[in-house]
């Protein structure tokens, strides 16, 4: 009498997905790895919430991409830095053989899968006058610098400058990551003693990593003014 063994199939692994790729498992194994993920795009620092699927599984080791690793069965990762990322879980099962018990490993990739996308950030680096102690109701000009410390370029945005009864906007086209620019603004002194506050993106059109920085003060003082 001969006895015919049928390779595996039928229902051991799921439909190929775009993007995705399945090291089979071992005869016997009950499903193969999967897992789900999100979110799947957003801006640096991103947390993404991983779930994985699977039954029998003993271990689970997740690749994320960018260096970070977990054996949680659902773990959470933040992206810090902007990038594609491919995710790859390898999980580790216990199966039943001939013999009695045994382990069987395989994985699940989501290649180029998570997006992370950066964010501009606007300050006031700079911000000078001319003249020193200009004269009651004359004009004073500012030296404005924004720097752009975020990981993208910005613009167009616009930047304000505001005194105690008069304000003025100058605009910057566009500002690259890791780079500044320097405007300059004109505003009367209106009194003995005035404070001048600056604000980067005063139009609101940057999104930025940070929202809080964007603001600067300066007191100038006439010539009459001990």
């Amino acid at each position: 009498m001969s006895l015919l063994l049928s390779g595996c199939a039928g229902g051991l692994f799921p439909a190929p997905v775009e993007g995705e790729s399945v090291q089979p498992l071992a005869c016997g194994a009950p499903t193969a790895p999967n897992f789900s993920l999100s979110p799947r795009h957003g801006f640096a620092p991103l947390t993404v919430s991983f779930s994985s699927q699977g039954s029998s599984v003993t271990q689970w080791d997740w690749s994320f991409g960018d260096g970070g690793t977990s054996t949680a069965r659902n773990p959470r990762h933040t992206y810090t830095t902007p990038g594609v990322y491919t995710v790859q879980l390898v999980v580790t099962r216990t199966s039943s053989t001939w013999g009695g018990t045994g382990t069987t490993t395989s994985s699940h990739k989501k290649v180029n899968y998570i997006t992370v996308l950066g964010q501009p950030d606007l300050v006031v680096s700079g911000l000078t006058h001319t003249p020193e102690a200009p004269p009651l109701g004359g004009p004073v000009t500012f030296d404005v610098t924004i720097a752009n410390q975020g990981t993208t370029q910005a613009g167009p945005f616009t930047v304000s400058l505001q005194g105690a009864a008069t304000s003025v906007r100058g605009m910057i086209s566009s500002l690259g990551a890791g780079s500044s620019t320097t405007l300059q603004l004109v505003l009367p002194l209106s009194k003995h003693e005035e404070t001048f506050r600056v604000k980067a993106d005063s139009n609101w059109r940057v999104v930025e990593s940070n929202e809080s920085n964007n603001t600067a003060q300066h007191t100038v003082s006439d010539s009459l003014t001990p």
